[in-house]
């Protein structure tokens, strides 16, 4: 008599958990689960299932014409409306960025890596953050009355950071991430910290280029063609304190005065061929009313910022301007 009762119960759970499974599979967490494993086994039409390319793209947009504007400080109208305006028109080739974005997917699903292409793109910035991406770890699902939202962090290889981003999901038959919350605060941020490296790198490489050989420099003020005109002489030289010769140098010289003025000469050797533990003299004259105005008082400073320097061994230290040449 106890058997019928326990195979209803059986058949409770089983339907019970069948109907749990069904409604799992149809929950934004189970959409963001495929995602996750979608990318860890590059599975590229599971990846597309779960993501709306036009909305993200749309989405995506919005964010870098916000964070071109927070950048500029208080925007005027006409800054405004200009930002809109290209907002716009780059929505309207929309069809040709997200094909291309297609075949960089691919191409990343395939290869794990993406060549940039040589032109900069209105959303290059965007584009240049998630290609550093090196891991993603998702959050909790979060509903609301028209969607869901999930927090992620991505950490970036590159620049060596962790980055929070907010993901918008919809529900159109099947729970898609739709765009992005928060990303123009992201940007901004990425946007900075990349800065920040740029500096960074700068101030290794100059310090680098001073030990490895150090200035020394001083200014003559000479009175030529009968005290007439005034002559400036920079006398400095390098000290090599490598290991192996010193092929080529470059940076700029600067002169300044008791007073703060300031003036620059561009400095660039290349078949130096500085031996090591050797000095070379360098001598260079200028006439001052062409170099630069500086007070009268002669006491001057002479420096050097170095910004390559290479030698024969391979080594070598460059300063960079922008973060894509690190």
């Amino acid at each position: 008599m106890r058997y019928p009762a326990l195979l209803k119960l059986f058949i409770g759970l089983v339907a019970g958990g069948a109907c749990a499974f069904i409604y799992w599979i149809h929950t934004p967490t189970y959409a963001i689960v495929e995602l996750g494993r979608s990318l860890r086994d590059k599975d590229l039409a599971t990846f597309y299932s779960r993501i709306d390319l036009d909305r993200i793209y749309d989405s995506s947009i919005d964010a870098m014409t916000a964070h071109e504007l927070a950048s500029k400080g208080a925007p005027s109208a006409f800054e405004t409306m200009q930002a809109n305006v290209s907002g716009g028109v780059t929505k309207l080739i929309k069809s040709q960025v997200i094909n291309q974005l297609k075949r960089d997917i691919e191409l990343k699903f395939i290869t794990g890596k993406i060549e940039l292409p040589a032109a900069p793109e209105p959303t290059s910035l965007i584009k240049e953050f998630f290609l550093e991406l090196k891991s993603v770890t998702f959050g909790s699902v979060v509903r609301s009355d028209d969607g869901a939202f999930v927090n992620v962090d991505l950490e970036l290889g590159k620049i060596n950071g962790h980055y929070p981003l907010t993901l918008k999901m919809a529900n159109e038959n099947q729970w898609r991430i739709s765009g992005f919350e928060g990303l123009a605060t992201t940007l901004s941020r990425y946007s900075a910290d990349r800065m920040a490296k740029v500096l960074e790198h700068n101030r290794e490489a100059q310090r680098h280029c001073s030990e490895l050989a150090p200035f020394f420099g001083q200014v003559r003020i000479e009175d030529i063609n009968f005290a007439l005109q005034k002559q400036i002489h920079l006398e400095f030289l390098f000290h090599n304190k490598h290991t192996s010769a010193l092929k080529q140098l470059a940076g700029t010289l600067s002169v300044t005065d008791s007073k703060g003025g300031v003036i620059t000469e561009p400095f660039q050797k290349d078949e130096l061929q500085i031996k090591p533990g050797e000095k070379k003299v360098f001598l260079i004259p200028k006439e001052l009313g062409l170099f630069g105005t500086l007070s009268e008082d002669r006491k001057f400073v002479l420096n050097f910022q170095c910004e390559a320097i290479h030698f024969m061994d391979g080594t070598s230290q460059l300063v960079v301007k922008r973060y894509e040449d690190l």
